[in-house]
């Protein structure tokens, strides 16, 4: 049984679901955003919540937002373990694949798949808060920062493909934070 302040889906508490293999769905989240603030009498202003990846994906959507929409429409953004500085374990995807602690399965047989998402793309490390000497990948001959992602690509078999998408993806948010956090192995978030 409800309360008077409880949250009621697709009332007060609406979800709003995207492809997470795909980067910028602005009209979908915009249209999500005016129905919610319509099903509040055109009163009450939303509140957004996300989560990881759904950060840099609201992160975009705000940033092509005019002042005076959001100003109508949004009341807080509230941004739960973004991903602004990337994700280490992303960048593994690119070079042997990642099988998401799955025992059976093997990371180069889903490599190619996590290749072609260009969300993973954009959820490299962030050269703006990575320093060059900070390692993400260490072999015996060389080591590869959030700098070296071109040459990644290439000694990993990932051309042309992999530069293109991250031509496609490198400005799309300008992350709002100094750092990361973590010595050369932590995340961004």
């Amino acid at each position: 049984q409800q309360g008077s302040g409880d949250a009621a889906r697709d009332a007060t508490v609406r979800g709003s679901p995207y492809d997470f293999r795909r980067v910028t769905p602005t009209a979908q989240f915009q249209a999500e955003v005016e129905a919610a603030f319509a099903a509040g009498n055109g009163t009450k202003k939303v509140t957004l919540l996300s989560h990881s990846l759904g950060c840099l994906q609201a992160l975009y959507f705000l940033s092509q937002m005019s002042a005076e929409w959001k100003a109508a429409h949004v009341s807080a953004w509230v941004p739960l373990s973004p991903a602004y500085g990337g994700a280490v374990v992303d960048a593994l995807q690119f070079v042997s694949g990642y099988n998401e602690g799955i025992p059976w399965l093997s990371g180069l047989d889903v490599r190619d798949e996590q290749r072609s998402y260009e969300s993973n793309v954009w959820l490299l490390p962030s050269p703006a808060l990575w320093s060059p000497d900070e390692p993400i990948f260490t072999t015996a001959t060389r080591n590869y920062s959030a700098h070296d992602y071109e040459a990644l690509f290439e000694d990993t078999g990932f051309v042309p493909d992999g530069p293109a998408l991250l031509r496609r993806v490198a400005n799309l948010t300008v992350a709002p934070v100094a750092g990361h956090s973590g010595g050369g192995g932590g995340g961004g978030g």
